[in-house]
């Protein structure tokens, strides 16, 4: 949360204005009293429930149960679970249907064992951070269609 406002990361709650003055209070004051945040945090998920781009990440339920008891082979299997290679970190969203300028970025991308589907955060422009909002996320030449989750992903 370095880089953004507790407002973007949907964080305001724990922004207090009765204690006095602190460092970054006007900017946040601003925001909350007359405007609202330009970005903000979303869950992002494949809008038919698939990735197509193939990573380690995605093995079936059956090896799901058999994952090794030995602490290293178990640490290379939770590695393989790790998405950022298949979608790193401030890849551009767009919105669907318009290949103009870019209204998101990723942040983060992991896939879910319990969901058996990836899941990915990020920052979008306030007007598209609604539920159900399909964005596209380009992967070099594969174009992948994502909807806006709600926090936290269930």
């Amino acid at each position: 949360m370095s880089d953004n406002f507790p407002a973007e990361c949907r964080l305001e709650h724990l922004v207090s204005f009765e204690k006095g003055c602190f460092l970054g209070q006007e900017p946040l004051a601003r925001m909350r009293y007359r405007g609202h945040p330009n970005w903000l945090l979303v869950g992002l998920s494949p809008a038919g429930g698939s990735f197509p781009v193939r990573t380690p990440a995605f093995f079936s339920v059956e090896s799901a149960h058999a994952l090794p008891s030995d602490r290293e082979q178990l640490a290379a299997a939770l590695r393989a679970l790790d998405l950022s290679a298949a979608v790193p970190a401030n890849t551009v969203l767009r919105k669907a249907g318009d290949a103009g300028k870019p209204c998101g970025r990723v942040t983060s991308a992991v896939f879910s064992p319990r969901l058996q589907s990836p899941l990915l955060l990020g920052y979008v422009r306030t007007g598209l951070a609604e539920t159900g909002q399909e964005l596209l996320l380009s992967l070099g030449e594969a174009d992948i269609v994502l909807t806006v989750t709600p926090l936290p992903v269930q």
